[in-house]
C-alpha cells in the first residue's frame, strides 16, 4: 500500500459509510410502502406474507454492517491523526490534515495555507515522503 492509499483510507471509509446509510434509507422507504394483507382480506396473489419481516431483517443486517464500518473508520481515523500529529514540520502537518483528515479540495487547501498550486504540490510531495519515511513499515 502506498502512502497516499494509506492516508486515503479515511475518505474510503467515509464513502462506504455514506453508501450503507443511503441503502438503509432506501430499504426503510421501501418497508414503509409494504402493505401487509389482513386475514379478513381475500387476496388472490402470491404476496409474500413475510415481506415486511424480510425488509426489516435486511435493515437490521445492514445496520450491523454499518456499525462495523463506523468502528473501522474511527479506528483508522484515530491512527492516522496520531501519526500526522507527530509530523514536526508545520506546512507538512497542515497539508496532511487538510487533505487526508478534513478531506479538503486542492483549492481549499491552497486558500487555507495561502500558497500557489506549485507550492502546494511541492509540499504534498515532501509531506508524503516524510510521512512514508516515518510510517511506511506500519502499512506496507
Amino acid at each position: 500500500m502506498t502512502t497516499k492509499e494509506y492516508l486515503n483510507q479515511i475518505h474510503k471509509y467515509n464513502i462506504m459509510l455514506e453508501a450503507k446509510l443511503e441503502e438503509i434509507n432506501a430499504l426503510r422507504a421501501m418497508a414503509c410502502r409494504i402493505t401487509v394483507p389482513t386475514s379478513s382480506e381475500k387476496v388472490k396473489s402470491s404476496l409474500d406474507p413475510d415481506k415486511l419481516t424480510n425488509a426489516v431483517a435486511k435493515i437490521v443486517e445492514l445496520e450491523k454492517e454499518t456499525d462495523k464500518v463506523i468502528d473501522e473508520l474511527i479506528k483508522k481515523r484515530k491512527a492516522i491523526i496520531e501519526q500526522i500529529d507527530a509530523i514536526d514540520i508545520p506546512e507538512y502537518y497542515s497539508f496532511l490534515t487538510y487533505k487526508y483528515v478534513q478531506l479538503l479540495q486542492t483549492k481549499e487547501i491552497m486558500d487555507k495555507m495561502g500558497i500557489a498550486k506549485s507550492a502546494m504540490f511541492r509540499i504534498q510531495a515532501e509531506a508524503l515522503e516524510e510521512f512514508g519515511n516515518r510510517y511506511r513499515n506500519e502499512y506496507s
